[in-house]
């Protein structure tokens, strides 16, 4: 019997100090733990929203960026069809350009050819093959005594030695 008398003065000896730790306990709870608490409920609520702010900041982000890339895209049509219409514009301005020219160059052959064809009828008396028939009409290239000689034997020189620098370097 003396244990159980040893063990009830042991646990009313130890009552004060459950009391008091349990005080503090509650005194803790109350200024630092439920605080505590409130501060983390706190800055996880401020984290989700900066969470969910950042995601709808995303998202937003996302939209203006397909919008400006189908802007950048539809403006860069534009460009290609008012260029393509400028390269239209330049090739037909230059393929009238070159009809007028070779319309313009063929009237000028049809009218050389014209005069090639009447020149034989210009020509004086002695050059035309019936006035003198022992004698034939003078070819392109070819020699006559009644033409001086060419041009590059006229000095008594070869054309060679008198243009020789001007094909290589002397």
């Amino acid at each position: 019997m003396e244990i159980v008398n040893q063990l009830g003065e042991l646990f009313l000896s130890a009552v004060p100090t459950v009391i008091i730790v349990f005080l503090f306990y509650l005194f803790m709870r109350w200024s630092f733990f439920e605080p505590m608490a409130r501060v983390f409920s706190e800055r996880h609520k401020r984290a989700e929203g900066a969470r969910s702010e950042a995601e709808s900041t995303l998202v937003a982000a996302h939209e203006k960026e397909r919008f400006y890339s189908d802007t950048v895209k539809k403006a860069r049509g534009e460009i290609f069809v008012e260029q393509e219409a400028q390269r239209r514009r330049t090739l037909d301005q230059r393929q009238a350009t070159i009809t007028a020219a070779r319309t313009t160059a063929q009237t000028a052959l049809q009218e050389a050819k014209k005069e090639i064809a009447i020149w034989p009828m210009k020509l004086p008396k002695p050059f035309l093959p019936d006035a003198h028939p022992d004698r034939a009409v003078p070819r392109a290239g070819g020699r006559d005594e009644n033409f001086p000689p060419p041009v590059s034997f006229r000095f008594g020189l070869a054309h060679g030695f008198l243009f020789h620098c001007a094909s290589r370097a002397c």
